[in-house]
Protein backbone atom coordinates (compact mmCIF):
# COMPACT_ATOMS: atom_id res chain seq x y z
CA UNK A 1 0.00 0.00 0.00
CA UNK A 2 1.59 3.38 -0.98
CA UNK A 3 2.02 5.93 1.92
CA UNK A 4 0.87 9.85 1.46
CA UNK A 5 4.59 11.62 0.21
CA UNK A 6 5.73 13.95 3.08
CA UNK A 7 7.37 16.57 1.05
CA UNK A 8 4.47 17.88 -1.10
CA UNK A 9 1.34 16.14 0.71
CA UNK A 10 -0.41 15.46 -2.43
CA UNK A 11 1.41 12.50 -4.11
CA UNK A 12 1.64 8.52 -2.52
CA UNK A 13 5.16 6.84 -2.10
CA UNK A 14 5.37 4.04 -4.07
CA UNK A 15 8.73 1.20 -3.15
CA UNK A 16 10.83 0.10 -5.98
CA UNK A 17 14.57 -1.03 -6.74
CA UNK A 18 17.14 1.25 -7.80
CA UNK A 19 20.32 1.38 -8.92
CA UNK A 20 22.26 4.31 -7.52
CA UNK A 21 25.93 4.87 -8.46
CA UNK A 22 27.47 6.97 -5.76
CA UNK A 23 31.74 8.18 -5.12
CA UNK A 24 33.07 8.01 -1.30
CA UNK A 25 36.01 9.41 0.10
CA UNK A 26 38.85 7.13 1.37
CA UNK A 27 41.84 6.78 2.39
CA UNK A 28 42.83 5.09 -1.48
CA UNK A 29 40.92 8.66 -2.87
CA UNK A 30 37.55 8.85 -4.07
CA UNK A 31 36.07 5.41 -4.74
CA UNK A 32 33.12 4.80 -7.59
CA UNK A 33 30.50 2.52 -5.83
CA UNK A 34 27.36 1.19 -6.87
CA UNK A 35 24.35 -0.46 -5.00
CA UNK A 36 20.81 -1.81 -5.52
CA UNK A 37 18.73 -0.23 -2.72
CA UNK A 38 14.73 -0.31 -1.86
CA UNK A 39 13.52 3.23 -2.48
CA UNK A 40 10.30 5.09 -2.26
CA UNK A 41 9.79 7.82 -5.16
CA UNK A 42 6.48 10.10 -4.77
CA UNK A 43 4.14 10.10 -8.22
CA UNK A 44 3.63 13.52 -7.21
CA UNK A 45 6.52 15.34 -6.93
CA UNK A 46 9.42 12.54 -7.20
CA UNK A 47 10.77 12.86 -4.21
CA UNK A 48 12.82 9.80 -3.02
CA UNK A 49 13.41 8.33 0.54
CA UNK A 50 15.68 5.76 1.15
CA UNK A 51 14.60 2.73 2.99
CA UNK A 52 15.76 1.96 6.26
CA UNK A 53 18.35 -0.67 5.33
CA UNK A 54 20.16 1.76 2.97
CA UNK A 55 23.15 2.65 5.04
CA UNK A 56 24.27 -0.88 5.27
CA UNK A 57 24.08 -1.50 1.73
CA UNK A 58 25.99 1.49 0.75
CA UNK A 59 28.70 0.64 4.01
CA UNK A 60 29.07 -2.55 1.91
CA UNK A 61 28.86 -1.61 -1.30
CA UNK A 62 31.71 0.83 0.08
CA UNK A 63 33.18 -2.04 1.70
CA UNK A 64 33.51 -3.98 -1.86
CA UNK A 65 35.21 -1.51 -4.13
CA UNK A 66 37.72 -0.49 -1.05
CA UNK A 67 38.35 -4.15 -1.00
CA UNK A 68 39.02 -4.50 -4.48
CA UNK A 69 40.68 -1.84 -5.17
CA UNK A 70 43.97 -2.44 -4.47
CA UNK A 71 43.82 -5.64 -6.72
CA UNK A 72 42.67 -3.69 -10.06
CA UNK A 73 45.54 -1.73 -9.31
CA UNK A 74 48.00 -4.77 -8.93
CA UNK A 75 46.34 -6.59 -12.38
CA UNK A 76 47.16 -3.20 -14.01
CA UNK A 77 50.53 -3.40 -12.70
CA UNK A 78 51.37 -6.79 -13.45
CA UNK A 79 49.94 -6.06 -17.54
CA UNK A 80 52.13 -3.48 -17.81
CA UNK A 81 55.27 -3.94 -19.73
CA UNK A 82 55.47 -2.06 -22.52
CA UNK A 83 58.17 1.60 -21.76
CA UNK A 84 56.77 5.01 -22.87
CA UNK A 85 57.98 8.38 -22.17
CA UNK A 86 55.93 10.55 -19.90
CA UNK A 87 56.03 14.22 -19.62
CA UNK A 88 57.31 13.72 -15.66
CA UNK A 89 59.21 10.67 -16.01
CA UNK A 90 59.27 6.93 -17.63
CA UNK A 91 55.96 5.09 -17.83
CA UNK A 92 54.13 2.12 -19.34
CA UNK A 93 51.23 1.38 -20.88
CA UNK A 94 48.76 -1.51 -20.10
CA UNK A 95 48.01 -4.22 -22.88
CA UNK A 96 44.56 -4.12 -21.83
CA UNK A 97 41.74 -2.13 -23.14
CA UNK A 98 40.72 -1.30 -26.78
CA UNK A 99 44.09 0.82 -27.57
CA UNK A 100 47.64 0.88 -26.62
CA UNK A 101 46.48 4.51 -25.82
CA UNK A 102 44.15 3.43 -22.63
CA UNK A 103 46.78 2.32 -20.56
CA UNK A 104 48.26 3.13 -17.46
CA UNK A 105 51.03 5.70 -16.91
CA UNK A 106 53.13 5.52 -14.08
CA UNK A 107 54.98 8.46 -12.57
Amino acid sequence: MAVRCEFCKVGHVFKRMEEIAFYQSSDKGYLHCRATIMMGVCDNCQARVFDQEADKIFDDAFQREYKSYGNRWRALLADCHTPAPTLRGVGCLAASGASATRGLVLV
